[in-house]
């Protein structure tokens, strides 16, 4: 079953939403962790069995006195682990640039939102359209070249792969056929960035598009858009 979390963080003093990107994410939900957890998470792994983020970091930018950590552990096992490590750890060193952070030893868990991978096939509603704002620069790997387009393919792949480890519910129908045969892109707003990571330039992209399952678009349409956005 999965399980969906908020960590309220107390900063001294009030820090701006602009700080909370998705590496001090990353950062404070390590420092949160007792030593063997840590070192559990931190082995490679194809598919981490966790996400991450700020919900306070998108919108319009403020002062804030409260922080909210969202995580999803997509492992029911790392649920205790973690909350164990909340309770007892003491992580004096929990900081956003300069400013230290006391944390809540209780999290915030909504009981609407505790359902087994099993209740969440069950309940789902089909929906003929998707909506995707990518509020942070977004890119996906071809081989050796960044692919800055917002292609059903390699959106659902990741979703896909974490589906199958973590849930034990199988679906008969392959889900990766589906996807390229009866999901298009049937508009795109975004615009393309370049990102430095590691010394090495990422072009990546921001906007929102939106997906749809009931018109037919052909191959021509959709190269269309490919080259255009290449080229910018």
């Amino acid at each position: 079953m999965p399980v969906r979390l908020s960590v309220p963080l107390i900063p001294e003093k009030p820090v701006s939403s602009s700080l909370l990107t998705p590496d001090r994410a990353h950062g404070l939900f390590f420092s949160l962790l007792d030593e063997k957890t840590a070192e559990e998470l931190h082995k490679p792994a194809k598919i981490k069995p966790f996400c991450l983020w700020f919900p306070q970091f998108f919108g319009e930018e403020k002062e804030l006195d409260r922080i909210n950590l969202h995580i999803s552990f997509l492992k029911e096992s790392l649920f205790p682990a973690f909350l164990s490590s909340l309770i007892l750890e003491k992580n004096d060193g929990l900081f956003i640039e300069n400013v230290k952070l006391r944390k809540l030893r209780k999290p915030y868990i909504r009981e609407d939102l505790v359902l087994s991978y099993e209740d969440l096939y069950k309940k789902s509603v089909p929906e003929n359209t998707i909506v995707l704002d990518f509020l942070t620069p977004t890119s996906f790997k071809r081989g050796e070249h960044d692919y800055p387009l917002p292609d059903p393919a390699p959106l659902f792949k990741g979703l896909i792969r974490k589906w199958v480890r973590f849930s034990g519910v199988r679906i008969e129908k392959d889900l990766r056929e589906m996807i390229q045969e009866r999901i298009a892109v049937a508009g795109a707003w975004i615009k393309t960035k370049k990102v430095e990571l590691s010394k090495l330039d990422i072009k990546e992209l921001l906007g929102h598009s939106r997906l749809d399952t009931t018109t037919i678009y052909t191959h021509t349409d959709y190269e269309k858009l490919k080259r255009i956005v290449e080229g910018l």
